[in-house]
């Protein structure tokens, strides 16, 4: 048994996860993100999935291979070419390490220009910089960062980002 990657329908990847697990009786993954979003009546907390129209199931291949394809919210099983390539468990081991009941919680942070921020993950990991603005739903930042001498603007996931205090 291996995991493999899952493409289901649209918004429907955790009812595929669940249909896959009842109907085939074989471990699911489906990791998922909650975090506060704006709309028109305030905010509100939404739950999504961590890899849109995605999820994970750990299948023998050569038994279950006919069996996931009529399956209820699976459009297909992820090929390239004819390969399935296979999800190193070591990956999704490390993914429900990280999450709790499978969903990755994102706090609610407000950022305010102008601030300084330390950037926490990535390939900027550890640079000190200016925030400029966030974007309207606060997910994204717009950074002032000092490269080789030069001001240099990037956008960062707000997830991405630590405050620091002055």
């Amino acid at each position: 048994m291996s995991w493999y990657c899952v493409r289901s329908h649209q918004k429907k990847e955790h009812i595929a996860a669940r249909c896959i697990s009842d109907e085939i009786q074989v471990e699911t993954f489906c990791p998922r993100i909650s975090r506060v979003k704006r709309t028109r009546s305030g905010k509100k907390r939404f739950v999504d999935a961590m890899f849109p129209c995605y999820t994970f199931a750990n299948l023998d291949l050569e038994a279950h291979l006919q069996k996931i394809r009529s399956v209820r919210g699976v459009s297909r099983l992820l090929t390239y070419g004819s390969h399935y390539p296979v999800v190193p468990d070591d990956f999704i081991q490390a993914m429900r390490e990280e999450l709790h009941d499978d969903v990755l919680h994102i706090a609610e942070r407000e950022f305010k220009a102008p601030a300084k921020v330390q950037i926490t993950r990535g390939p900027f990991q550890g640079l000190i910089c200016e925030l400029v603005r966030a974007s309207s739903g606060g997910e994204r930042l717009n950074l002032l960062l000092e490269l080789f001498g030069s001001n240099v603007s990037v956008n960062v996931s707000a997830v991405d980002i630590q405050l620091i205090a002055v």
